[in-house]
């Protein structure tokens, strides 16, 4: 999940704005994905799991808002599904319930079907995946590229210069700048002469997480360090308030 940043750059700092920074990307080609598993890593069975998880050619299959019950014990035993098994609070942060409680298959389905933040990220659907193939027998990796869903480069000197690069950060300057790190990271701000500035301009033409927006007093307190921006920036859910932290009540 990406996050909003600053940066001290040049005043004349040229880059591009919504383009990731080019010292973030490796200009020559790394490895390619495998051909058999496409790239999942997995085994010909775990695979068709994998891609059943959404089915979007064939919602019949789709099991994404039908997962069982072990399956929603496995994602909280690896520390999912906390806006059903923890509270939060500014002061605390997530605190699990004392109860110990674990949803129902049907109450998590229930909230995969409705979609938006309920619903199943990245995580979920690898935790899910590994814990679905794992129950039927059929579990494993790729043969081919051994997990990895990438192949090295064919071509030796290219690979080299892959690995061999190495990434680095724009100049550092006068100017007050603010990125965002949802990408590798590119500016999404003019430059400033002042955080003051910079906030004047956040207030109005920046979001501090999706299209949520903050006050200018929160921008200046956290440009200052008063606050932390990458912090602040931050999704919460709990307590009835879900959205940046930065906007979360005391």
């Amino acid at each position: 999940m990406g996050h909003r940043i600053m940066k001290r750059v040049p005043l004349d700092f040229p880059a591009p704005l919504n383009r990731v920074w080019e010292g973030f990307i490796n200009p020559y080609p790394g490895p390619l994905e495998c051909n058999l598993c496409k790239g999942s890593g997995y085994n010909t069975a775990t695979n068709q799991i994998s891609e059943d998880f959404y089915s979007f050619d064939d919602r019949r299959h789709a099991w994404s808002d039908k997962i069982t019950q072990d399956e929603v014990q496995a994602l909280v035993d690896n520390g999912r599904l906390m806006d059903f098994t923890h509270t939060w609070t500014r002061g605390e942060g997530w605190k699990r319930r004392e109860d110990n409680y674990i949803p129902t298959a049907e109450e998590v389905n229930t909230a995969q079907h409705k979609g938006g933040l309920g619903g199943h990220d990245a995580i979920n659907r690898f935790i899910l995946i590994e814990a679905r193939a794992k129950r039927l027998g059929v579990f494993g990796k790729c043969p081919i590229c051994k997990g990895e869903g990438t192949l090295p480069h064919p071509d030796l000197a290219i690979r080299k210069l892959h690995e061999e690069w190495k990434e680095y950060e724009p100049p550092t300057g006068d100017g007050y700048q603010l990125w965002e790190t949802c990408s590798e990271g590119s500016p999404i701000s003019p430059v400033f002469a002042s955080a003051e500035q910079l906030a004047d301009w956040c207030a109005d033409n920046a979001t501090i997480f999706g299209s949520e927006k903050t006050s200018r007093a929160n921008w200046l307190q956290m440009f200052t360090g008063e606050k932390d921006l990458d912090t602040g920036s931050l999704l919460v859910m709990g307590g009835g308030y879900v959205g940046a932290l930065a906007n979360a009540p005391e």
